[in-house]
């Protein structure tokens, strides 16, 4: 019993590197998941650009105090969203072990959040 204990914690991290190897390189859901992902997270972000667009639009030509302040605080939403979705996509493609495996080179590889505009795929 004892025995078998030192070998299994003598072999933890051997058989854990194994394991992650497996599943990010072996398994296609995994592969497939993460690929897709780096996609659809690209697009989200171009969709809260054009709605930081739009929000700063009507911010700009609100016609009163109380319609800016309304367009004032969907900005900022917006603005805020945008920038936590690009938070996550560079987090995202900072995994080099993981799913950055998986980033399509028709993807940035980082993306800034003060860019006005974000291209996606070529």
């Amino acid at each position: 019993m004892l025995l078998t204990g030192v070998f299994s914690k003598e072999t933890a991290n051997f058989r854990g590197e194994v394991k992650q190897t497996e599943r990010v390189h072996a398994d296609p859901y995994y592969r497939i998941t993460h690929y897709d992902a780096f996609f659809n997270q690209c697009a989200s972000i171009q969709t809260l650009t054009t709605q930081v667009q739009n929000a700063q639009t009507d911010y700009d030509t609100a016609p009163d105090t109380a319609s800016r302040r309304d367009a004032q605080l969907r900005l900022i939403g917006a603005r805020n969203q945008r920038v936590a979705a690009i938070n996550q996509y560079n987090a995202d493609a900072g995994k080099e072990d993981t799913a950055a495996n998986f980033l399509s080179s028709n993807l940035p590889y980082h993306i800034d959040p003060n860019a006005e505009v974000v291209q996606c795929a070529a």
